[in-house]
């Protein structure tokens, strides 16, 4: 009794597509994260804005103790 391997090979055109799609992937969920680690200024109105959205939900937090 013999066992016989067979190996499939696969349209090349199809496989190619299938590489390109790969990269493009690839390099849009790196550019999603290089864009998502950027550092980004506040402005001084903005910073504003956050301390006192900061010490208000600090004093809304202590009020609940």
């Amino acid at each position: 009794m013999s066992v016989k391997i067979v190996m499939f090979q696969w349209n090349k055109a199809v496989f190619g597509t299938s590489i390109l799609m790969k990269a493009a992937f690839c390099a849009s969920i790196s550019l999603v994260m290089v864009a998502c680690t950027a550092p980004s200024e506040l402005s001084d109105s903005e910073k504003t804005v956050l301390n006192q959205r900061v010490t208000d939900r600090w004093r809304c937090l202590e009020q609940n103790d």
